[in-house]
Protein backbone atom coordinates (compact mmCIF):
# COMPACT_ATOMS: atom_id res chain seq x y z
CA UNK A 1 0.00 0.00 0.00
CA UNK A 2 1.36 3.45 -1.09
CA UNK A 3 2.23 6.02 2.17
CA UNK A 4 0.07 8.94 0.08
CA UNK A 5 -2.70 8.74 -2.34
CA UNK A 6 -1.14 8.97 -6.05
CA UNK A 7 -1.20 12.38 -7.60
CA UNK A 8 -4.56 13.09 -9.81
CA UNK A 9 -4.50 14.96 -12.83
CA UNK A 10 -5.48 18.55 -12.48
CA UNK A 11 -8.26 20.26 -15.59
CA UNK A 12 -8.25 23.63 -16.11
CA UNK A 13 -11.74 25.20 -15.16
CA UNK A 14 -12.70 28.85 -16.23
CA UNK A 15 -14.07 29.88 -12.84
CA UNK A 16 -11.09 28.94 -10.90
CA UNK A 17 -7.96 31.20 -11.09
CA UNK A 18 -4.50 29.75 -11.72
CA UNK A 19 -6.02 26.73 -13.30
CA UNK A 20 -4.15 26.64 -16.09
CA UNK A 21 -0.73 26.95 -14.61
CA UNK A 22 -2.08 24.32 -12.41
CA UNK A 23 -2.80 22.40 -15.31
CA UNK A 24 0.99 22.70 -16.74
CA UNK A 25 2.62 22.50 -13.39
CA UNK A 26 1.01 18.69 -13.20
CA UNK A 27 1.44 17.80 -16.50
CA UNK A 28 5.10 18.27 -15.94
CA UNK A 29 5.68 17.07 -12.52
CA UNK A 30 4.02 13.85 -14.26
CA UNK A 31 5.63 13.76 -17.67
CA UNK A 32 7.94 10.67 -16.70
CA UNK A 33 4.67 8.64 -15.68
CA UNK A 34 2.32 10.32 -18.86
CA UNK A 35 5.55 9.42 -21.16
CA UNK A 36 5.85 5.45 -19.58
CA UNK A 37 2.47 4.89 -20.31
CA UNK A 38 2.25 5.86 -23.84
CA UNK A 39 4.96 3.70 -24.37
CA UNK A 40 3.04 0.86 -22.16
CA UNK A 41 0.14 1.55 -24.50
CA UNK A 42 1.99 1.37 -27.77
CA UNK A 43 4.28 -1.75 -26.96
CA UNK A 44 0.84 -4.21 -26.41
CA UNK A 45 -0.24 -2.41 -29.80
CA UNK A 46 2.96 -3.67 -31.18
CA UNK A 47 2.59 -7.43 -29.56
CA UNK A 48 -0.76 -7.29 -31.49
CA UNK A 49 1.14 -7.12 -34.43
CA UNK A 50 0.54 -3.15 -35.71
CA UNK A 51 -2.65 -3.63 -37.24
CA UNK A 52 -3.42 0.25 -38.12
CA UNK A 53 -7.20 -0.71 -37.04
CA UNK A 54 -6.05 -1.67 -34.09
CA UNK A 55 -4.38 1.03 -33.55
CA UNK A 56 -5.06 3.10 -29.89
CA UNK A 57 -6.37 6.50 -30.76
CA UNK A 58 -4.89 8.50 -28.14
CA UNK A 59 -1.81 7.72 -29.47
CA UNK A 60 -2.52 10.53 -31.49
CA UNK A 61 -2.70 12.51 -28.59
CA UNK A 62 0.99 11.45 -27.11
CA UNK A 63 3.32 14.80 -26.72
CA UNK A 64 6.12 15.27 -28.30
CA UNK A 65 9.48 17.13 -26.67
CA UNK A 66 8.37 19.87 -28.96
CA UNK A 67 4.65 20.27 -27.49
CA UNK A 68 6.44 20.02 -23.47
CA UNK A 69 8.84 22.95 -24.24
CA UNK A 70 5.34 24.77 -24.71
CA UNK A 71 3.95 23.53 -21.55
CA UNK A 72 6.86 24.25 -20.17
CA UNK A 73 7.17 27.83 -21.60
CA UNK A 74 3.45 28.75 -20.16
CA UNK A 75 3.92 27.61 -16.76
CA UNK A 76 6.53 29.68 -16.38
CA UNK A 77 4.62 32.79 -18.18
CA UNK A 78 1.43 32.23 -15.64
CA UNK A 79 4.09 31.35 -12.40
CA UNK A 80 4.20 35.51 -11.49
CA UNK A 81 0.60 35.46 -12.35
CA UNK A 82 -0.23 33.02 -9.72
CA UNK A 83 2.39 34.79 -7.11
CA UNK A 84 0.38 37.85 -7.78
CA UNK A 85 -3.34 36.81 -7.38
CA UNK A 86 -2.63 35.25 -3.96
CA UNK A 87 -0.73 38.38 -2.88
CA UNK A 88 -3.81 40.55 -3.90
CA UNK A 89 -6.37 37.86 -2.41
CA UNK A 90 -4.42 38.49 1.01
CA UNK A 91 -6.30 37.51 4.12
CA UNK A 92 -5.74 41.08 5.81
CA UNK A 93 -3.53 39.39 9.27
CA UNK A 94 -0.57 41.25 9.24
CA UNK A 95 2.59 39.38 9.17
CA UNK A 96 1.12 35.81 7.88
CA UNK A 97 1.59 37.32 4.12
CA UNK A 98 4.01 39.79 2.67
CA UNK A 99 1.10 41.73 2.37
CA UNK A 100 -2.48 42.49 3.77
CA UNK A 101 -4.35 42.37 0.44
CA UNK A 102 -5.66 46.03 0.29
CA UNK A 103 -6.08 48.65 -2.70
CA UNK A 104 -2.14 50.19 -2.09
CA UNK A 105 -1.16 47.00 -3.78
CA UNK A 106 -2.86 47.01 -7.46
CA UNK A 107 0.00 49.39 -9.10
CA UNK A 108 2.83 47.67 -8.27
CA UNK A 109 1.62 44.21 -8.46
CA UNK A 110 0.42 44.79 -12.17
CA UNK A 111 3.61 46.77 -13.29
CA UNK A 112 5.51 43.69 -12.30
CA UNK A 113 3.25 41.83 -14.54
CA UNK A 114 3.73 43.72 -17.61
CA UNK A 115 7.23 44.18 -17.08
CA UNK A 116 7.16 40.25 -16.81
CA UNK A 117 5.45 40.01 -19.76
CA UNK A 118 7.49 42.32 -21.72
CA UNK A 119 10.77 40.60 -21.01
CA UNK A 120 9.14 37.22 -21.91
CA UNK A 121 8.31 38.72 -25.34
CA UNK A 122 12.14 39.39 -25.73
CA UNK A 123 12.38 35.91 -24.39
CA UNK A 124 13.49 36.27 -21.02
CA UNK A 125 12.08 35.10 -17.85
CA UNK A 126 13.17 35.99 -13.92
CA UNK A 127 13.16 32.96 -11.40
CA UNK A 128 13.83 32.49 -8.12
CA UNK A 129 16.56 30.09 -6.97
CA UNK A 130 16.17 28.34 -3.32
CA UNK A 131 17.82 31.34 -2.11
CA UNK A 132 15.23 34.10 -3.64
CA UNK A 133 17.60 35.38 -6.05
CA UNK A 134 16.02 36.18 -9.16
CA UNK A 135 17.79 34.39 -11.70
CA UNK A 136 17.19 35.02 -16.01
CA UNK A 137 16.16 31.97 -18.02
CA UNK A 138 15.61 31.92 -21.89
CA UNK A 139 12.47 31.39 -22.57
CA UNK A 140 12.91 30.30 -25.74
CA UNK A 141 15.57 28.02 -25.79
CA UNK A 142 15.86 25.94 -28.71
CA UNK A 143 12.25 26.22 -29.57
CA UNK A 144 11.08 26.30 -33.16
CA UNK A 145 11.07 29.30 -34.79
CA UNK A 146 6.93 29.18 -35.86
CA UNK A 147 6.22 27.97 -31.98
CA UNK A 148 8.25 30.82 -30.55
CA UNK A 149 6.41 33.28 -32.90
CA UNK A 150 3.00 31.87 -31.84
CA UNK A 151 4.22 31.89 -28.03
CA UNK A 152 4.61 35.84 -28.35
CA UNK A 153 1.57 36.68 -30.09
CA UNK A 154 -0.10 35.54 -27.03
CA UNK A 155 2.11 37.35 -24.74
CA UNK A 156 1.21 40.33 -26.47
CA UNK A 157 -2.09 39.55 -26.55
CA UNK A 158 -2.03 39.32 -22.85
CA UNK A 159 0.09 42.24 -22.47
CA UNK A 160 -2.43 44.26 -24.34
CA UNK A 161 -5.52 42.82 -22.13
CA UNK A 162 -2.98 43.85 -18.96
CA UNK A 163 -2.37 47.23 -20.42
CA UNK A 164 -6.80 47.48 -20.72
CA UNK A 165 -7.19 46.81 -17.28
CA UNK A 166 -4.02 49.08 -15.68
CA UNK A 167 -5.76 51.79 -17.48
CA UNK A 168 -9.38 51.21 -15.21
CA UNK A 169 -7.04 51.81 -12.39
CA UNK A 170 -8.34 55.79 -12.09
CA UNK A 171 -11.22 56.05 -8.83
CA UNK A 172 -9.74 58.11 -6.64
CA UNK A 173 -9.35 54.66 -4.02
CA UNK A 174 -6.93 53.31 -5.94
CA UNK A 175 -4.69 56.21 -5.42
CA UNK A 176 -5.39 57.14 -2.15
CA UNK A 177 -5.09 53.81 -0.74
CA UNK A 178 -1.12 54.19 -1.87
CA UNK A 179 -0.73 57.96 -1.08
CA UNK A 180 -2.12 56.75 2.32
CA UNK A 181 0.40 54.29 2.81
CA UNK A 182 3.50 55.68 4.82
CA UNK A 183 5.64 53.64 3.11
CA UNK A 184 4.64 54.63 -0.13
CA UNK A 185 2.81 57.91 -1.02
CA UNK A 186 3.64 59.86 -4.18
CA UNK A 187 6.82 58.23 -4.31
CA UNK A 188 6.10 54.89 -5.22
CA UNK A 189 4.05 56.34 -8.19
CA UNK A 190 7.60 58.67 -9.27
CA UNK A 191 8.95 55.46 -8.80
CA UNK A 192 7.00 53.35 -11.07
CA UNK A 193 5.94 56.09 -13.68
CA UNK A 194 8.94 57.64 -14.51
CA UNK A 195 10.61 54.87 -15.42
CA UNK A 196 8.08 54.46 -18.43
CA UNK A 197 6.25 57.55 -19.17
CA UNK A 198 4.16 56.42 -21.39
CA UNK A 199 2.26 54.99 -18.40
CA UNK A 200 1.02 57.62 -17.01
CA UNK A 201 -1.85 60.10 -17.95
CA UNK A 202 -1.29 63.86 -18.11
CA UNK A 203 -1.65 66.01 -15.05
CA UNK A 204 -2.41 62.55 -13.00
CA UNK A 205 -1.10 64.43 -10.35
CA UNK A 206 -2.51 67.61 -10.53
CA UNK A 207 -5.95 65.78 -10.58
CA UNK A 208 -5.80 63.13 -8.19
CA UNK A 209 -4.49 65.78 -5.23
CA UNK A 210 -7.47 67.69 -6.24
CA UNK A 211 -9.84 64.97 -5.82
CA UNK A 212 -8.21 63.75 -2.55
CA UNK A 213 -8.52 67.25 -0.45
CA UNK A 214 -12.24 67.42 -1.94
CA UNK A 215 -13.09 64.45 -0.24
CA UNK A 216 -11.16 65.28 2.93
CA UNK A 217 -12.78 68.74 2.87
CA UNK A 218 -16.26 67.03 2.47
CA UNK A 219 -16.10 64.01 4.63
CA UNK A 220 -13.64 64.14 7.50
CA UNK A 221 -12.05 67.74 7.82
CA UNK A 222 -14.56 68.58 10.44
CA UNK A 223 -15.91 65.26 11.74
CA UNK A 224 -15.84 64.75 15.78
CA UNK A 225 -13.25 63.14 16.92
CA UNK A 226 -13.43 59.55 18.97
CA UNK A 227 -10.94 59.18 22.30
CA UNK A 228 -11.09 55.16 21.53
CA UNK A 229 -7.93 53.48 22.07
CA UNK A 230 -5.27 52.78 19.57
CA UNK A 231 -3.08 49.52 19.13
CA UNK A 232 -0.76 48.37 16.80
CA UNK A 233 0.50 45.17 15.67
CA UNK A 234 3.91 43.75 15.62
CA UNK A 235 5.36 42.26 12.29
CA UNK A 236 8.97 41.46 10.65
CA UNK A 237 8.31 41.17 7.07
CA UNK A 238 11.51 41.01 4.40
CA UNK A 239 11.44 42.00 0.38
CA UNK A 240 8.61 40.25 -0.85
CA UNK A 241 8.16 38.74 -4.47
CA UNK A 242 6.58 41.64 -6.05
CA UNK A 243 9.51 44.22 -4.92
CA UNK A 244 12.22 41.59 -6.37
CA UNK A 245 10.90 41.18 -9.33
CA UNK A 246 10.40 44.99 -10.03
CA UNK A 247 14.03 45.40 -9.42
CA UNK A 248 14.80 42.90 -12.41
CA UNK A 249 12.98 44.89 -14.93
CA UNK A 250 14.30 45.65 -17.66
CA UNK A 251 12.93 49.16 -17.33
CA UNK A 252 15.04 50.11 -14.23
CA UNK A 253 18.03 51.12 -17.11
CA UNK A 254 15.78 53.68 -18.82
CA UNK A 255 16.15 57.04 -18.15
CA UNK A 256 13.57 59.15 -17.11
CA UNK A 257 11.53 61.11 -19.33
CA UNK A 258 12.49 65.06 -18.11
CA UNK A 259 9.89 66.05 -20.02
CA UNK A 260 6.78 64.07 -19.54
CA UNK A 261 7.40 63.67 -15.52
CA UNK A 262 4.51 65.13 -13.59
CA UNK A 263 5.33 68.37 -11.76
CA UNK A 264 5.33 67.94 -8.31
CA UNK A 265 2.73 70.35 -6.95
CA UNK A 266 3.28 73.39 -4.79
CA UNK A 267 2.13 71.91 -1.00
CA UNK A 268 3.70 74.70 1.09
CA UNK A 269 0.77 77.10 -0.59
CA UNK A 270 -1.67 74.81 0.71
CA UNK A 271 -3.77 75.47 3.62
CA UNK A 272 -1.16 73.65 6.64
CA UNK A 273 -4.22 71.27 7.47
CA UNK A 274 -3.58 67.21 8.11
CA UNK A 275 -4.07 66.36 4.76
CA UNK A 276 -1.29 69.34 3.39
CA UNK A 277 0.96 68.22 6.54
CA UNK A 278 0.95 64.91 5.38
CA UNK A 279 1.64 64.95 1.71
CA UNK A 280 4.48 67.45 2.49
CA UNK A 281 6.22 64.68 4.47
CA UNK A 282 8.54 62.32 2.97
CA UNK A 283 7.39 58.29 2.99
CA UNK A 284 9.02 56.58 5.88
CA UNK A 285 11.18 53.63 5.29
CA UNK A 286 9.67 51.05 8.46
CA UNK A 287 9.12 47.59 7.60
CA UNK A 288 7.01 47.02 10.09
CA UNK A 289 4.72 49.39 8.44
CA UNK A 290 5.03 48.08 4.94
CA UNK A 291 2.92 44.89 5.46
CA UNK A 292 0.67 46.51 7.94
CA UNK A 293 0.13 50.04 6.87
CA UNK A 294 -2.32 50.57 9.40
CA UNK A 295 0.24 50.22 12.13
CA UNK A 296 1.85 53.10 11.44
CA UNK A 297 -1.29 55.46 11.63
CA UNK A 298 -2.15 53.84 15.09
CA UNK A 299 1.55 54.18 16.38
CA UNK A 300 2.19 57.78 15.33
CA UNK A 301 -0.83 59.25 12.44
CA UNK A 302 -3.47 59.13 14.89
CA UNK A 303 -1.73 61.39 17.26
CA UNK A 304 -0.48 63.59 14.84
CA UNK A 305 -3.58 63.74 12.30
CA UNK A 306 -6.27 62.77 14.07
CA UNK A 307 -9.23 63.33 11.61
CA UNK A 308 -7.12 62.13 8.70
CA UNK A 309 -6.38 58.96 10.45
CA UNK A 310 -9.89 57.86 9.82
CA UNK A 311 -10.02 59.00 6.22
CA UNK A 312 -6.53 56.70 5.54
CA UNK A 313 -8.67 54.01 7.56
CA UNK A 314 -11.40 54.06 5.48
CA UNK A 315 -9.07 54.16 1.85
CA UNK A 316 -6.56 50.87 3.66
CA UNK A 317 -8.93 48.59 4.73
CA UNK A 318 -10.90 48.31 1.51
CA UNK A 319 -9.63 44.69 0.29
CA UNK A 320 -8.14 43.99 -3.19
CA UNK A 321 -10.35 41.47 -3.60
CA UNK A 322 -13.47 39.20 -2.63
CA UNK A 323 -11.05 36.13 -2.12
CA UNK A 324 -11.51 36.14 1.89
CA UNK A 325 -15.39 37.14 1.89
CA UNK A 326 -16.13 34.07 -0.31
CA UNK A 327 -13.59 31.26 1.86
CA UNK A 328 -16.03 32.98 4.61
CA UNK A 329 -18.99 32.08 2.73
CA UNK A 330 -18.13 28.93 1.72
CA UNK A 331 -17.12 27.73 5.32
CA UNK A 332 -20.67 28.99 6.51
CA UNK A 333 -21.53 26.71 3.91
CA UNK A 334 -19.87 23.99 5.18
CA UNK A 335 -21.16 24.62 8.69
CA UNK A 336 -24.78 24.45 7.79
CA UNK A 337 -24.49 20.56 6.59
CA UNK A 338 -27.73 18.67 6.56
CA UNK A 339 -27.35 17.61 9.90
CA UNK A 340 -27.20 20.69 11.17
CA UNK A 341 -30.30 22.52 9.70
CA UNK A 342 -31.79 24.05 12.44
CA UNK A 343 -28.83 26.41 13.24
CA UNK A 344 -30.33 29.84 13.73
CA UNK A 345 -28.58 33.10 12.17
CA UNK A 346 -27.47 34.42 15.16
CA UNK A 347 -25.30 31.00 16.17
CA UNK A 348 -24.17 31.05 12.35
CA UNK A 349 -22.88 34.54 12.49
CA UNK A 350 -21.29 34.59 16.09
CA UNK A 351 -19.46 31.42 15.06
CA UNK A 352 -18.17 32.70 12.03
CA UNK A 353 -17.57 35.96 13.80
CA UNK A 354 -15.18 33.77 15.85
CA UNK A 355 -13.46 32.08 13.68
CA UNK A 356 -12.44 34.89 12.17
CA UNK A 357 -11.51 36.59 15.26
CA UNK A 358 -9.04 34.01 16.43
CA UNK A 359 -7.49 33.43 13.27
CA UNK A 360 -6.92 37.17 12.96
CA UNK A 361 -5.47 36.76 16.65
CA UNK A 362 -8.41 39.02 17.97
CA UNK A 363 -9.74 36.21 20.27
CA UNK A 364 -8.42 33.89 22.86
CA UNK A 365 -10.51 31.54 22.50
CA UNK A 366 -9.05 27.65 23.36
CA UNK A 367 -10.33 26.14 20.07
CA UNK A 368 -8.19 26.78 17.39
CA UNK A 369 -10.05 27.63 14.34
CA UNK A 370 -7.40 25.62 11.96
CA UNK A 371 -9.24 22.30 13.69
CA UNK A 372 -10.20 20.41 10.80
CA UNK A 373 -14.05 20.18 10.90
CA UNK A 374 -13.88 16.47 12.36
CA UNK A 375 -12.48 17.69 15.56
CA UNK A 376 -13.78 20.46 15.76
CA UNK A 377 -17.89 19.36 15.08
CA UNK A 378 -16.92 15.65 16.03
CA UNK A 379 -18.03 12.79 13.53
CA UNK A 380 -20.69 12.33 11.17
CA UNK A 381 -23.51 11.08 12.69
CA UNK A 382 -24.01 8.72 9.46
CA UNK A 383 -20.49 7.38 10.21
Amino acid sequence: MPDRQPLQWVHNVCTRWQSDKAMASRALRLQEALSQWFTDVERQWVKKGLNPSERPSVLDDRLLSSDWQVVAAIEKILAPFEIASKQLQGDGIAGKRSTSGSFDEYFPVIEMLMNHLEDAINGIIWEEDKDMNMVQVDLFQNMHKKTRRLLKVYIKLAWKKLDRYYTLLTPTAYIAAVVFHPCKKWTLFDLLWNRLPARQTQGWKKRYETSLRDIWTESYKEMALDDKPQSSVQCDIRLDYIERRLTMSKSTDKPASKSKRPARQGIASMVHDELSQYLSEPAIDNPRYKSNPLAGWKDIGAQRFPRLSYMATDFLTIPSSSAYMERAFSSAGRMTSPQRTRLGRATISMAQCLRSWSQAGLSNSPISADLPARELWGPDTNE
